[in-house]
């Protein structure tokens, strides 16, 4: 991985099992990274697990929010000019059978696992092209593809 030197490099729900996983083997590179977790605990945990870094930039940041995700992604555009790679990885569950689940339990899970990666993509997305390079990795669960009792919000 070494073709990542100074390329800006965005992984949500970095503080995950495999958020963690991507920002170890992301932080051995020399690309900037953008860290995101749900929680100033998490990130705190993560910040403990990789190494002290002037390129490794962490945030906590709520994804169910639209107005937060979206605040967030133009005062990286400001800052740091934008963002070359961006790894959609954050997820949440709230699972319940269908007839039981609420409203914000729905609302809550495509917030977080649908509509933050949306928005991430389109603020992004222009950078990318004006540049001529980019790239979009977004991650989901097996559940995506076979299903699980209680998880029709997932």
């Amino acid at each position: 991985m070494s073709n990542l030197e100074n390329l800006n490099i965005l992984i949500t729900g970095a503080s995950g099992g495999i958020g963690t996983s991507l920002s170890k083997v992301f932080s051995s590179t020399n690309a900037n990274l953008f860290l995101l977790g749900s929680s100033d605990e998490k990130i705190s945990k993560l910040q403990q697990e990789l190494p002290l870094k002037e390129n490794i930039n962490y945030f906590t940041v709520d994804l169910s929010q639209r107005e937060n995700v979206n605040n967030f992604c133009d005062s990286i555009i400001y800052e740091y000019g934008g963002i070359s790679v961006v790894i959609n990885n954050a997820g949440i569950t709230q699972d319940n059978i269908f007839m039981r689940m609420s409203d914000s339990d729905w609302d809550n899970v495509f917030a977080v696992n649908l509509d933050a990666s949306m928005v991430i993509c389109r603020k992004f997305i222009r950078g990318m092209i004006k540049n001529k390079w980019g790239r979009i990795v977004n991650i989901s669960s097996v559940v995506a593809s076979t299903g699980n009792p209680g998880q029709s919000n997932y």
